[in-house]
């Protein structure tokens, strides 16, 4: 429930009134619930939204299959004084900001102590929450700005094992003890010839007992090498692979991100691209904390079959002759 029922404006400030007489007012700067320009997409709430998520997306966070997100009320208000960009000094002005929030459509607080941050995006357009669209933007940013985060973790990662490789290397032995060995027992065999070690003067015995040391020490030592591990240059690729998945969601999730602040102004888009739009995302929205596995993707098609609906080249090369035409085409056209 609400705590702040009344909000009076004057010079860009807000003060929120309380339901109890009881408690104090509460002023706070107002532009919180605005845009810096008409004509700008982004919207300043943008950031205060981010923070609720990034609170502790995927456990405070919850969103549902349907695209609802709720965050606890305490751990709303917790996040807003805990921030950098500093958006309450203290509690009870959190509490304020985020009635105020509420009554502005960005955020609905609920009974139930929770904040309600996302609604369903393709029910919104028929609500009086259209402002969430620019919620929606700001989740996409949450998960951008964790993405980057991971990515530089991931590629430290990547260089501490090629630094590490390539020292392992320098430091690595020259010398290869199978292959000493093998010298060694040609020696030993040229040394006693066709008859036997016993056989042999006392010179040669000692010649012969120096390179079986010899041969017994590279024994030892290619025994000590232990166990293949593997090359860290594995570690390298799949760390590499890892990058490149980062890479290629960040990359989505910009897009998605842009399409909802489309919708938040009302350009481009119009009513029936929600219907796509809300295809699109469907599999994404169960898939927040974790994408799906490829493994899951493979077991759905044997390889026989995606091999064959990856198609011929003579068929990618007549698909790519084909919208090559149409460009010419519409050039064309657009020229005349």
């Amino acid at each position: 429930m609400t705590k702040f029922d009344d909000f009076k404006q004057s010079d860009g400030m807000v003060t929120a009134v309380p339901r109890s007489s009881r408690d104090e007012a509460v002023r706070f700067d107002g532009s919180i619930v605005q845009r810096k320009d008409d004509a700008e997409e982004e919207a300043n709430w943008e950031r205060l939204v981010s923070q609720l998520m990034d609170h502790d997306l995927g456990n405070a966070l919850d969103i549902s299959d349907q695209g609802e997100a709720q965050i606890d009320r305490e751990q709303a208000v917790s996040a807003l004084v805990e921030s950098d960009d500093q958006f309450a000094d203290t509690e009870w002005q959190a509490e304020a900001v985020i009635d105020y929030l509420d009554d502005q459509n960005i955020v609905e607080a609920s009974d139930n102590d929770g904040v309600t941050v996302l609604k369903p995006f393709d029910e919104l357009s028929e609500t009086e929450y259209t402002k969430m669209y620019n919620n929606w933007a700001a989740m996409f940013d949450t998960c951008i700005e964790r993405i980057d985060y991971a990515h530089d973790r991931v590629e430290q990662a990547k260089e501490r094992f090629e630094n590490r490789e390539a020292e392992t290397d320098r430091r690595s032995s020259d010398v290869n003890p199978e292959e000493r060995q093998q010298e060694l027992r040609q020696k030993m065999e040229n040394l006693v010839g066709d008859g036997k070690p016993s056989d042999l003067n006392e010179a040669d015995k000692q010649e012969f007992d120096h390179l079986r040391e010899q041969y017994h020490f590279y024994e030892n030592m290619e025994e000590a090498q232990g166990p293949e591990l593997g090359p860290g240059s594995d570690r390298v690729k799949e760390l590499g692979r890892v990058m490149e998945q980062f890479d290629a969601m960040r990359g989505i999730m910009i897009d998605h991100r842009e399409n909802f602040r489309e919708l938040a102004l009302g350009e481009a888009i119009f009513p029936e691209d929600l219907v796509e739009l809300s295809e699109q995302y469907a599999g994404f929205l169960s898939s927040l904390s974790g994408m799906m596995d490829p493994k899951e993707k493979m077991e759905e098609e044997d390889d026989d079959e995606f091999f064959d609906s990856l198609g011929t080249d003579e068929e990618m090369e007549a698909a790519t002759e084909q919208a090559e035409q149409l460009s010419d085409v519409e050039t064309q056209q657009t020229a005349q």
